[in-house]
């Protein structure tokens, strides 16, 4: 197994959370060995370490939050994806605010400012987790088959009630090399009519064309279009890496998954935790 990694220096970011549309600042700072990525509110007075693991998923209908007792911090799954995607084990993620800026909706803008700070490579071998015999999951459409392998190999499918959206399937190995241009572009995508629908809820309300795709009868609302024909799946495929990375270590194994959406994600999540033998443990 690789060793375990930090970054090279601490780098900031601000902007409004996707879904509170509150402005939020986040430093993202160097950790020693054995850390593994944690989120601190510093905006409260009291603030306690939140672990990115799946023990401590406070909600997933629209996003990962993650918390400890009453402090939490949302949408947490872009960060984790570009963490995962460059195999950076060992981070402080400080928090103003209550939710993980959104910045354009996908994972490059965390890409692009991890590989300016460069990343370390520590003294210390990671921990893999492997599973140690199949794991199925199914929950109505949404269904998971996971098996050992040799890396993270990730099979999407999806099938939504939109022309860009139907029958849509993807396989892809995960290597840090080609993350960045593989999958950290592909932005989380609405249809109109959902995203008018949580708007008019109060949800979403950082949401714009800015950072998220909008899918409507006719086409993309967005001026610039799709990033790519399957840019949609793309970013399930991001998501699910995201929401992987909660399991606190590197994962071996092939995930096939048709409808991902983050708490099926998580429920695969703990299912891996209890299946799984420790690859690389000395």
């Amino acid at each position: 197994m690789r060793q375990q990694a930090t970054v090279g220096r601490s780098i900031t970011v601000q902007g409004p959370g996707l879904h509170s549309g509150e402005s939020a600042r986040v430093s993202i700072e160097p950790a020693p060995v054995g850390h593994g990525r944690v989120f601190l509110r510093a905006d409260l007075p009291q603030p306690v370490p939140i672990p990115a693991l799946v023990q401590h998923v406070s909600d997933g209908r629209l996003c990962t939050s993650l918390a400890v007792g009453d402090q939490q911090v949302r949408t947490v799954e872009h960060l984790l994806a570009a963490l995962a995607g460059l195999c950076i084990d060992n981070v402080l993620v400080r928090v103003w605010g209550p939710e993980i800026p959104g910045v354009d909706g996908s994972a490059r803008p965390w890409v692009r400012l991890l590989l300016q700070a460069g990343r370390r490579r520590q003294k210390a071998g990671c921990v893999a987790l492997r599973p140690s015999a199949p794991v199925a999951l199914e929950d109505g459409p949404r269904r998971a088959l996971c098996t050992a392998s040799d890396g993270l190999e990730l099979d999407v499918s999806i099938d939504f009630p939109h022309p860009l959206l139907r029958e849509r399937r993807l396989a892809l190995a995960i290597h840090s090399s080609d993350f960045d241009a593989e999958l950290s572009w592909a932005r989380t995508f609405a249809l109109q009519e959902q995203a008018e629908a949580m708007r008019a809820a109060g949800l979403a309300l950082g949401g714009s064309l800015e950072n998220a795709v909008v899918l409507g009868p006719a086409g993309v609302l967005n001026p610039g279009g799709l990033r790519g024909l399957d840019e949609p799946l793309r970013h399930k495929m991001l998501d699910l890496l995201g929401d992987l990375a909660l399991l606190g270590h590197p994962l071996l194994a092939l995930v096939r998954v048709e409808q991902p959406g983050h708490a099926f994600n998580h429920s695969l999540v703990r299912a891996l935790l209890g299946a799984c033998d420790r690859i690389g443990e000395p």
